[in-house]
């Protein structure tokens, strides 16, 4: 279960501010270092061999997997749910997601209002 903890973390930090390029690349941009490392600590416990650098004044973080991307690609969005509900780690998800400052909308159009 360990592992799928951490997966589960990796696509809350997806879902919330990361990317995937649809190449095989995943990754993320943040301006928190703590966050870099820790996210880059995430992908190396699931098997991923992340890479930390600079990106203006920002931290990149990113690592390379057809397999993990087309796993995530081709799960969707429902899916996806119903996998961190019964195998994966909700907590873990949302705890990716919030350390990403991200949220949780379902894909789509919508309405957003900025102050």
């Amino acid at each position: 279960m360990k592992r799928k903890s951490e997966i589960s973390y990796v696509l809350g930090v997806l879902d919330g501010d990361g990317f995937t390029d649809g190449r095989g690349t995943l990754g993320l941009e943040t301006v928190s270092e703590d966050f870099a490392v820790k996210f880059s600590s995430f992908l190396g416990r699931i098997g991923l061999n992340p890479t930390i650098g600079d990106r203006e004044d920002k931290k990149a973080v990113w690592a390379s997997s057809l397999n993990f991307c087309e796993w995530l690609r081709d799960m969707g969005y429902e899916e996806k749910f119903r996998w961190l509900k019964e195998e994966g780690d909700l907590w873990k998800y949302i705890e990716g997601a919030y350390d990403s400052d991200g949220d949780l909308s379902h894909p789509g159009p919508r309405i957003c209002s900025y102050d």
